[in-house]
């Protein structure tokens, strides 16, 4: 995986955003993210045990419904060391 233009997403544990309100947290999140992944703002999306973040509101963890794809994951995940996973696009066509 190639990570020279950045990741298109990121996966960070619940708890990497630390204490605090919901604002407080989505503020860190947005604080630090944004810079990585090239946006003025994120879109984080609760994930379970994790938090799902990228720079668009339509963004999704899988593949659509409708296509060869269906449920498949649309990233490649690197685990950058502290929990946080930066994630790379996988084309549509990839098999």
């Amino acid at each position: 995986m190639t990570t020279e233009l950045g990741p298109d997403a990121i996966q960070a544990p619940i708890g990497y955003a630390g204490a605090g309100d919901a604002s407080t947290r989505l503020g860190r999140l947005q604080a630090e993210f944004a810079p990585i992944l090239r946006t003025k703002r994120v879109f984080v999306r609760h994930q379970g045990t994790s938090h799902f973040v990228s720079g668009s509101p339509d963004d999704t963890l899988l593949f659509p419904q409708a296509g060869l794809r269906s449920g498949q994951p649309r990233y490649e995940w690197t685990d950058r060391g502290d929990g946080v996973s930066l994630g790379r696009l996988i084309p549509p066509c990839a098999t």
